[in-house]
């Protein structure tokens, strides 16, 4: 993991990661979404998607949370846009009225 500015006028620290494409063995950069810490170590398995902030040169990809080792701590009682997030449909015990 490591982490770039994005250009004028903007001015955050943007977190991305060296990422190795199994398939074509290529070495591409991804952008690391959400906010709060992201736990990929070394050899962690990941899913790319096409897409990034486009304020940041370079990197071109971003990672999809919640799948493989990329955990989605932060997306625990996300119920919108879980998708992007790869979180489940969360379960919610619906009490009937039995009439």
């Amino acid at each position: 993991m490591a982490i770039t500015t994005p250009r004028k006028p903007n001015s955050a620290k943007r977190k991305y990661a060296k990422i190795r494409v199994i398939c074509s063995r290529k070495i591409v950069h991804a952008h690391i979404p959400g906010q709060g810490l992201s736990f990929i170590q070394e050899y962690s398995i990941v899913m790319v998607e096409g897409g990034s902030p486009p304020d940041v040169p370079g990197v071109n990809y971003s990672l999809i949370r919640g799948l493989y080792d990329f955990e989605h701590y932060e997306t625990f009682g996300r119920r919108k846009r879980r998708s992007k997030f790869g979180t489940k449909r969360p379960h919610y015990n619906i009490k009937k009225n039995a009439r």
